[in-house]
């Protein structure tokens, strides 16, 4: 099963194939600019160095869905809905703080605190805990400055 990932939630954007191997094939571009005009290149171009032909060697779709930029969001999310439609493919939306939080090492801590870049001294951040592999979030998503955050922690 072919599933391909778009993640435009942030400065650094990324369009990813995974197969039955695992991971395919992976574009990452920090130029967060014109992604509405970018992203179907990066999706041919990661379509291309998997070795699939086209959109039709896709079984789904996994877009993040924030929290982060909202212009970022839509794009992906638009682009993905569209693809997904079109295509009569399967479409998820991945919450952007629960997939940074997923990458951390199994029972690293019994407490994980996901954060990304916002704006200034901001950081988007959630608290989960690993359960089962995988990680349950313990709160809500929040946009707080960086020191509030590292007192709350």
């Amino acid at each position: 099963m072919n599933i391909l990932g778009i993640e435009a939630t942030s400065r650094v954007n990324s369009v990813a194939v995974w197969g039955e191997e695992g991971l395919l094939a992976e574009v990452v571009t920090r130029n967060y600019r014109d992604l509405s005009r970018r992203l179907p290149g990066m999706i041919a171009l990661v379509l291309n160095e998997a070795n699939l032909a086209g959109y039709a060697s896709l079984q789904g779709l996994a877009v993040s869905v924030g929290p982060g930029s909202f212009t970022g969001i839509r794009v992906g999310v638009s682009y993905a809905r569209a693809v997904s439609q079109a295509l009569r493919l399967p479409l998820i939306g991945i919450p952007t703080l629960r997939a940074a939080a997923a990458q951390a090492p199994a029972r690293v801590a019994p407490l994980l605190a996901a954060l990304i870049p916002s704006r200034a001294r901001h950081v988007y951040w959630q608290t989960h805990k690993p359960e089962g592999g995988a990680t349950v979030p313990l709160s809500e998503p929040r946009n707080e400055d960086i020191d509030e955050v590292l007192c709350a922690l």
